[in-house]
């Protein structure tokens, strides 16, 4: 994800720490939006665990095989069921869960203030579209005739702020480390622009810095063409 990358300890706590010990767990393999595993030879799975981890074989190069995940969510999708657990200790659970279905439903920390629908699987009719996906600025078009939580597979940052049609609106934390804003039924707008006070008074401390520097720098320069 942009900026912070995988640092944050709530998306290590998913991952099972530094051991990485819930690397292969389907869930959280959809969640992260892992279409493709690349492994070596020596650790081929076998129909078993393709079944378990809804994995296709694409290729085998001799040393490594290509498997392609079978159950990936896209990157940013709507869900219209929700699950709420305040407890950050018990999300991570949740989500691991084999009896939760990450595609249809979302752990949020909060409320998100919108009924859930009883069948989410009933749901027809719901677009998602990434318009423009940088650094500090992601906008994606919604349409959907429910509303719903659009979560995107990027790591949740106090930072990261949310706008819906212009309007800012709470970013969730979503499925233990992501993002979630809710979404009213109809087409919309969303902008997620990552805004920092740190970021923006280091720049301004950078700029007067250039700027001082560039005072210095000309004043030597008069100085130095000044007849004596």
């Amino acid at each position: 994800t942009s900026r912070h990358g995988n640092e944050p300890r709530w998306f290590y706590s998913l991952l099972g720490g530094t051991e990485m010990r819930n690397t292969f767990n389907p869930n959280l393999m959809s969640i992260t939006n892992t279409r493709y595993l690349l492994l070596p030879q020596a650790s081929q799975l076998s129909k078993k665990d393709m079944d378990s981890f809804h994995l296709t074989e694409l290729h085998n190069t001799g040393r490594y095989r290509v498997y392609e995940n079978l159950n990936v969510s896209p990157r940013a999708r709507f869900v219209h069921n929700f699950i709420v657990e305040p407890d950050e200790k018990r999300v991570d659970a949740i989500v691991l869960s084999p009896n939760f279905d990450p595609k249809n439903v979302a752990v949020v920390m909060a409320d998100p203030g919108f009924v859930p629908m009883a069948d989410s699987l009933q749901v027809n009719g719901d677009l998602v579209e990434i318009d423009s996906y940088e650094n500090d600025r992601i906008v994606i078009s919604t349409r959907s005739e429910n509303d719903g939580l659009l979560v995107l597979a990027d790591n949740w940052y106090p930072a990261w702020k949310g706008f819906v049609d212009g309007a800012e609106v709470e970013v969730l934390r979503t499925n233990g480390a992501f993002r979630g804003v809710v979404v009213p039924a109809g087409e919309h707008e969303v902008e997620f622009a990552y805004i920092s006070e740190t970021q923006r008074l280091g720049k301004v401390l950078t700029y007067s810095g250039l700027l001082v520097v560039g005072l210095m720098i000309g004043c030597s320069q008069l100085m130095e063409r000044k007849p004596q």
